[in-house]
């Protein structure tokens, strides 16, 4: 019965429970799978469902770091968060005296 390794992704020829190609494939994805969590293959398919293209290899872990050091790279440095936060306050403050007036218009028109 034809089977797929879930270390490699490969068909092999195996008995209705096996779950890997060889031996050495058990033990491969055992270490793969205590230290990151996902097998090869399963990275592969993550890589296939996000279109990644071919020649994309990294491994959820690297794309993650390789992530995190381009945030790092774009943070705001203080001053820019301190504009942003008062440009937010000054749109919260105008909208809640938006809806302010909104609701005496609405009280005096009696609905």
């Amino acid at each position: 019965m034809d089977r797929r390794c879930e270390h490699c992704g490969e068909l092999f020829e195996g008995r209705p429970n096996a779950r890997f190609c060889s031996e050495a494939h058990r033990k491969a994805y055992a270490r793969v799978v205590t230290s990151e969590g996902l097998t090869p293959a399963q990275e592969q398919a993550i890589r296939d469902d996000l279109g990644y293209t071919s020649s994309e290899t990294r491994s959820k872990a690297e794309r993650d770091a390789a992530a995190a050091r381009m945030l790092q790279k774009t943070r705001l440095s203080p001053a820019e968060q301190e504009e942003i936060d008062r440009v937010v306050s000054r749109l919260r403050a105008q909208e809640a005296e938006h809806e302010r007036k909104v609701a005496a218009a609405v009280a005096a028109l009696g609905r």
